[in-house]
């Protein structure tokens, strides 16, 4: 078993993993690209799933949520941003990625562990999650989030 983070500090994008019992850290995956950034990382525990800002040379096309299964192998986009940067928070459920994305108006959506069509579950107007800032959390019934802007938390069926 392993635990995984983002290494900040790199200038190009890298996440790392090192054995959960302590030891050496090593790269997972990497862009290779200067000016590039990971923002968030869940797990359902086969795959591990991060936001990703976008590469500048590509005018942030490439943007958006990916996955890579915990046992190596080739990063898949699994939903692309609208907004270069602006992705994160991301969670599962097992069914699901859930993350978020901000623009005007922001937006919670979720996208299929597989990849898709992403579906919009909440806008700014619905909760303001422009200004989330914790992780998304579950339950047998909702899905849950804090919103920093109004220091409330909010749910979804």
């Amino acid at each position: 078993m392993y635990v995984y983070a983002i290494d900040a500090t790199a200038y190009q994008a890298t996440i790392l993993k090192m054995p959960i019992h302590g030891g050496t850290s090593v790269p997972f995956v990497q862009t290779g690209v200067n000016n590039t950034m990971f923002n968030a990382l869940a797990t359902d525990g086969v795959n591990l799933f991060w936001a990703f800002d976008g590469t500048p040379s590509m005018n942030w096309a490439d943007a958006g949520i990916y996955k890579m299964a915990l046992t190596g192998g080739a990063p898949t986009q699994i939903a692309s941003a609208s907004t270069a940067g602006n992705t994160g928070n991301i969670g599962t459920d097992g069914s699901y990625v859930y993350y978020f994305e901000s623009g005007s108006p922001a937006t919670f959506a979720r996208v299929a562990l597989g990849g898709g069509t992403p579906q919009p579950i909440a806008s700014a107007n619905q909760g303001n999650v422009q200004n989330v800032s914790r992780p998304i959390r579950f339950d047998d019934h909702c899905v849950y989030w804090s919103d920093t802007f109004v220091s409330a938390y909010r749910r979804i069926p």
